[in-house]
């Protein structure tokens, strides 16, 4: 990725951070599933409430010539900071925190953002929890997870009964674990991934059933033995389960890892395809054909944001970042950073002392 300014450059590495009934407050008839719903055997079209259109993002590939939305203020709180979307076809998750996004990015570490009205008191609310939201008769029905209770965790998938997910330790020696379901919103005791190692580890996507996972990680070997000297580069690795065993991951050839630092893995299963966000080579989302748990042939770009806007000055109402992209066959789920206009150039609580930016989800129905 070219570098824009030394602030909008720290703000790629920061993208990565990822019972309450909330009710919708509307829905485009337009995004529904093209299905008989006259049909007695059909269930009835998935409609997920969409907030405003937004601009600025490029779609290609499975999402050409379609629209971006913002999830609305049920999803995307007021003044919070949503992030982590996994969307598994009929269920959201995500993390949220009290944490101002744009004070981070200018600089000025995590300071809590006291209008962001949180579902529940959280255990440190500078950071993330984890909630699940589905679409229940065009109602969002959100739920606390509750996985934790101690520690402050995002970057969650969920594949069967299995989810992975991120704690984000304050040492910056963040940490993959498993927790298995027990029932509707409770899990069991989560236990540390066997090739965690004393690298940051993070994002981990877990499919095929929990019997597999790709992840990112600073280290520079499988075992984890030696670390990049800079823990903001990142490169992704693939790990199975063989009876209770993980193997050494391995890190993934060819073209998701070129580049520094490429993150935010996730496996279309169904269509037998890696996404991934490729960070530092063009803060944009891309997507290569995954067969036998390898690349093969050539990436396709398929979400870029108008990142370059903000140098510009012309990134107010556009989506600057991008991230976690994750789909259905109705609709694709993305965390989106859109950038507001605040100041001058001079005010050190905005990125490059101009730009507010909330960090959200968006959605892009497909069908």
């Amino acid at each position: 990725m070219k570098k824009i300014s030394s602030n909008i450059a720290s703000v790629i590495k920061i993208i990565t951070l990822a019972g309450v009934i909330i009710l919708a407050n509307g829905c485009d008839s337009s995004s529904s599933e093209n299905k008989d719903s006259t049909d007695p055997g059909s269930p009835p079209p998935l409609v997920i409430p969409l907030g405003e259109e937004v601009s600025g993002v490029t779609l290609a590939g499975p999402i050409s010539g379609k629209k971006a939305y913002k999830l609305d203020n049920n999803i995307n709180l007021p003044n919070c900071w949503s992030d982590s979307a996994n969307w598994t076809g009929s269920e959201l998750y995500y993390g949220i925190s009290r944490a101002s996004f744009t004070k981070l990015a200018a600089g000025q570490g995590l300071v809590t953002d006291a209008a962001c009205l949180l579902p529940r008191v959280q255990v440190n609310d500078d950071y993330f929890d984890i909630y699940k939201a589905k679409v229940i008769n065009g109602v969002w029905q959100i739920n606390y997870q509750n996985i934790d209770g101690i520690n402050t965790e995002a970057g969650v998938s969920v594949s069967g009964s299995t989810m992975s997910y991120t704690i984000y330790e304050p040492s910056g020696n963040w940490d993959i674990y498993l927790t298995q379901q027990i029932s509707d919103n409770v899990w069991d005791t989560p236990v540390a991934f066997e090739q965690n190692s004393a690298c940051p580890e993070d994002n981990p996507q877990i499919y095929a059933n929990g019997s597999k996972i790709i992840f990112e990680s600073s280290r520079l070997d499988g075992a984890g033995g030696s670390c990049d000297a800079d823990p903001e580069n990142k490169s992704l690795w693939f790990s199975k389960l063989t009876g209770s065993t993980w193997s050494t991951p391995v890190l993934i050839p060819g073209d998701p890892n070129v580049g520094t630092k490429n993150t935010q893995p996730w496996i279309d299963e169904a269509n037998g395809y890696l996404y991934w966000t490729a960070d530092k080579e063009c803060a944009c989302i891309r997507r290569i054909k995954w067969v036998n748990d390898a690349p093969v042939g050539n990436f396709e770009t398929v979400l870029t944001p108008a990142i370059e806007t903000l140098s510009q000055g012309t990134a107010d109402g556009k989506i600057v970042f991008v991230g976690e992209y994750s789909h259905s066959d109705e609709y694709a789920f993305f965390a989106c950073a859109q950038a507001a206009e605040r100041g001058d150039g001079s005010d050190p609580d905005l990125l490059d002392g101009k730009w507010d930016i909330d960090l959200g989800l968006c959605v892009i129905p497909r069908k």
